[in-house]
């Protein structure tokens, strides 16, 4: 890796573009998988910055979508989606269909974690109008099922079922290549039935193949997901233990989409424990996370149970101004979550001095 970094910089003191794009666009995956988002976004981006690096569209299309998927990843919702927005014009522009479905593909998921459903739904819907049209039957699958798990309206129970089956069709196509990609899938499809044993099984797979691959972006996801099944199971203990393993991976990557819901994640499940002391630290995090990111809706869901924290450590004052802030957010945003607000911002009032509970 050490000898890799070295050859970029010197094809950069050449200025030695060809060598820089054809490099980078080798170790993308690599770079990407094994949690060198820093090194990735930063020679992304100066081949992205320097309009000579290349004059193949296709080359620069690739560059501009990885560019967009690291930059969402750590967190900058607001330059992801112009990257993809600028790959969507491109795209149109030379006729790409491929890229442009990867692109809409890509903006469904920066939308999906802003919590912009109606419009995650429409990109899942271009871009698997466009695989059908490329006849990319891996990618139509994988966006089917997306499309089914998104699909607010279905009942779960009629939904998971559909769900599996996608799975089974893009574990034929992917083989073992794809198999923690597919375990992972099958254990989200088991996840939204209730069937925690089955999900736990096929996540504890998984996470097997993404630790013998080095994917450490993909072992942090499923031991968030071991985490999530564990606190369901009301195991909150093992929730901790597989969060914290998630929360150290994420900080190495510099993850800021994950750990604003690992601290969350872990500060709620200190509040289930009533230890407010070990919570307060992790929703404070939670909160300036989602805050950076711009997702108003999670900031004000974070606020709300930093404020129920704060409430419980004494400081009714401090967590009166919290749910305050909270409250605002979700009046703008029009959520019914406002009355809930309104509710233990009436009873803090009346209860100031005492501990809030």
């Amino acid at each position: 890796m050490a000898n890799l970094l070295r050859a970029l910089a010197s094809y950069s003191r050449l200025q030695a573009w060809s060598g820089i794009v054809r490099l980078v666009r080798a170790l993308d995956i690599f770079l990407d998988t094994r949690g060198y988002w820093a090194e990735l976004r930063f020679w992304l981006g100066q081949i992205v910055n320097h309009d000579q690096a290349t004059d193949d569209p296709t080359a620069r299309l690739d560059v501009l979508i990885s560019l967009a998927g690291v930059t969402s990843s750590q967190g900058d919702r607001v330059r992801a989606e112009e990257l993809y927005q600028e790959v969507i014009r491109l795209a149109e522009q030379v006729g790409d269909k491929d890229r442009l479905g990867s692109a809409h593909y890509g903006l469904s998921t920066v939308y999906i974690s802003q919590g912009r459903s109606d419009e995650a739904r429409e990109c899942l819907k271009q871009a698997f109008r466009l695989a059908r049209q490329t006849e990319n039957q891996t990618r139509e699958s994988v966006i089917r099922y997306f499309l089914e798990a998104t699909d607010l309206s279905s009942d779960a129970a009629e939904a998971s079922p559909r769900i599996l089956s996608v799975v089974d069709q893009i574990a034929g196509r992917l083989g073992n290549s794809g198999k923690e990609f597919t375990c992972a899938l099958r254990g989200w499809g088991y996840l939204i039935l209730n069937k925690y044993d089955r999900a736990h099984q096929c996540y504890l797979d998984a996470l097997e193949t993404c630790r013998e691959k080095g994917d450490a972006q993909g072992t942090a996801f499923v031991l968030y997901q071991l985490g999530l099944i564990a606190e369901l199971e009301d195991d909150l203990e093992m929730a901790l233990e597989y969060y914290r393993q998630s929360e150290s991976i994420a900080r190495q990557l510099k993850d800021h989409t994950g750990l604003v819901l690992l601290c969350s994640s872990i500060g709620m499940v200190y509040l289930r424990q009533q230890r407010f002391d070990l919570a307060l630290p992790y929703l404070e995090q939670s909160v300036m996370l989602a805050r950076n990111s711009g997702d108003q809706e999670q900031l004000a869901e974070n606020l709300y149970w930093l404020g129920y924290a704060v409430a419980n450590t004494g400081d009714a004052r401090q967590a009166e101004k919290i749910f305050e802030e909270g409250l605002a957010i979700f009046t703008q945003l029009g959520s019914r979550e406002a009355q809930k607000v309104r509710g233990v911002l009436s009873r803090l009032r009346q209860r100031t001095g005492r501990e809030y509970g």
